[in-house]
């Protein structure tokens, strides 16, 4: 969480931690139980979607080049260089 307020990214992936074959992470002891990942994941993206509305509504104003991934009656959804398909 320090990291992540400290760091001031644009965009943040999460993922819960799950055994997969061959992890050395697999054999800790007194593994985080489901209920507390899910918790821990939802704090770090509260965090993380405050700083995004952020640094975004720095953007409002710009003009930005971007592709356009679709168009429909109800607008277009786009994506600058800095956006990923998803």
């Amino acid at each position: 969480m320090q990291f992540i307020e400290e760091a001031q990214l644009d965009r943040v992936g999460v993922f819960a931690y799950s055994a997969v074959e061959g992890a050395v992470a697999n054999a800790l002891p007194n593994p985080v139980p489901e209920a507390v990942k899910e918790e821990r994941k939802a704090r770090l993206m509260a965090l993380q979607a405050d700083i995004s509305l952020a640094r975004n509504q720095r953007k409002v104003g710009q003009v930005l080049q971007v592709l356009v991934d679709e168009v429909d009656d109800d607008g277009l959804v786009a994506r600058s260089a800095a956006d990923a398909p998803e």
